[in-house]
């Protein structure tokens, strides 16, 4: 699948809600977002958040560090988390049962760092190497056409001791991947970390819920890897 393919996936009404309700209806009760939040360092300067949607991990990782930049591929993610940065709120379709839906808004949750977002491909981010204090890069992997381009991309972002936080549930999909490009599971992602020259502190499962409708949800595992770029001091 080409980006521009993904981002009509991605940008398309029924997945932008599914997404908006994921992200900040509260429907999750593991608070994954939060749980990879903790993962950004206290002292943190800037953060970048490959892959961000619309935002939700974003803003989460603002309240620890004081500017954090989201960047996807999907155009209308990003002006919906464009729009909650700017205060505004936002509608979505909340699916209920058997085709009904319920007009629900949402609004951005409060931070203490700034947020931006843009439009990018997340293995070719248009920010400068070496400027990071951490790089979220949470369940995308597996949806990329270039997915160890991306860590590598990712380890490059960072400065000296700074911070890689990557989930993925490894769902891999040729619609998505080439097989050729897929990294396979835990070991695969792991060996591609290292490889791009950072150290891995933490390896955990995660737990995130994303309810579909009233009376179906669906229940994901990430594995969550914590790295560091070799060169400074762990937080």
């Amino acid at each position: 699948m080409t980006l521009d393919s993904a981002d009509r996936v991605y940008s398309s009404p029924r997945t932008l809600a599914r997404y908006v309700r994921c992200h900040f209806s509260g429907d999750d009760p593991c608070d994954y977002f939060r749980q990879v939040a903790a993962m950004v360092p206290d002292d943190a300067d800037v953060v970048v958040d490959l892959g961000s949607n619309v935002g939700r991990s974003t803003f989460d990782a603002a309240a620890k560090a004081r500017f954090v930049l989201g960047l996807d591929i999907a155009h209308e993610a990003i002006r919906v988390a464009s729009e909650l940065a700017r205060g505004e709120a936002v509608a979505y379709d909340a699916a209920l049962e058997g085709g009904a839906t319920e007009r629900r808004t949402v609004r951005r949750p409060e931070t203490s760092g700034l947020v931006a977002f843009a439009v990018a491909d997340a293995a070719r981010p248009p920010v400068r190497d070496g400027v990071a204090d951490a790089v979220l890069l949470l369940n995308l992997i597996d949806r990329l056409p270039r997915p160890r381009a991306a860590i590598e991309a990712a380890a490059r972002l960072l400065r000296p001791g700074g911070v890689l936080v990557l989930t993925d549930p490894f769902t891999w999909l040729e619609e998505f991947t080439p097989r050729e490009e897929w990294l396979g599971g835990a070991a695969g992602v792991r060996a591609a970390i290292e490889a791009a020259g950072l150290a891995i502190e933490e390896e955990r499962d995660v737990t995130l819920v994303i309810r579909d409708h009233a009376r179906r949800v669906e229940t994901v595992t990430p594995r969550l890897f914590k790295a560091r770029r070799r060169g400074g001091g762990s937080s």
